[in-house]
C-alpha cells in the first residue's frame, strides 16, 4: 500500500510539473489572477444567480446558491482540516508561482469543488438546455487554472471535482425530496 501510494504521489508532481511548466505569458498570468480572484472568492457565480432571479427561476437560483454554500462549507471546514496537505509551492521548488499565495490547505481544491458542484446543478436543474454543458467546460477550467497557478496538485482538483459534484448531487435531491414529499 505504500508502494502504491509513492507511485500516486510521484504521478501527481509529474502531472503538477508538466502543467505548471507550460509557457507563462505574461497576459495569461495576470487572465488567471484575475480568474482566481473571481473563483476564491465565488463572486463569478453572482451574475448567474443574479439571471436566474431575473429569469424568475426563484428555485434553481436557490439551488445554486445552496450548492455553493454547502460545498464550500464542507471543503473549508471538514476536508481541508481533516487532511492538513500542504500546497505545491511549499513542497515543492523551480515553480512556476502565481501570487497571490492562497493560505490553509490544500486537498481538495475548493474552488474546483464549487465549479464541479455548479456544473452537477445545472445538469440537474436545467437537463433539456443544451448550454449547460458550458459548465462542465468553465468547471475544468478553474480546475487547470488552479494547478497552472501552483495553487494545487492535480490530485486536489481531481478531489475537488469528485466531491463537489457528490455534494451537488446529494444537495438538490435531498432537498428536492425534503420540499416535494411534503406536498
Amino acid at each position: 500500500l505504500k508502494t502504491l501510494w509513492s507511485k500516486v504521489h510521484t504521478l501527481d508532481i509529474e502531472t503538477f510539473r508538466l502543467i505548471n511548466n507550460i509557457r507563462h505569458p505574461y497576459f495569461v498570468d495576470q487572465f488567471s489572477k484575475g480568474f482566481h480572484f473571481g473563483t476564491s472568492t465565488g463572486i463569478v457565480y453572482l451574475p448567474f444567480i443574479l439571471l436566474l432571479l431575473f429569469l424568475k427561476k426563484k428555485a434553481e437560483a436557490g439551488y445554486v446558491f445552496l450548492v455553493i454554500l454547502v460545498t464550500s462549507s464542507c471543503i473549508n471546514y471538514i476536508f481541508k482540516p481533516l487532511f492538513h496537505r500542504q500546497r505545491p509551492f511549499t513542497d515543492l521548488t523551480l515553480i512556476n508561482l502565481i501570487l497571490p499565495k492562497p493560505s490553509g490547505y490544500s486537498f481538495p481544491s475548493s474552488e474546483t469543488a464549487v465549479a464541479f458542484a455548479v456544473a452537477m446543478a445545472c445538469e440537474l436543474l436545467f437537463p433539456n438546455s443544451k448550454k449547460r454543458h458550458l459548465a462542465w467546460v468553465w468547471a475544468a477550467l478553474v480546475g487547470f487554472d488552479r494547478v497552472y497557478m501552483a495553487h494545487h496538485y492535480p490530485s486536489d482538483v481531481v478531489a475537488g471535482a469528485v466531491v463537489g459534484i457528490v455534494i451537488s448531487y446529494l444537495t438538490i435531491k435531498i432537498t428536492q425530496m425534503h420540499f416535494f414529499s411534503s406536498k
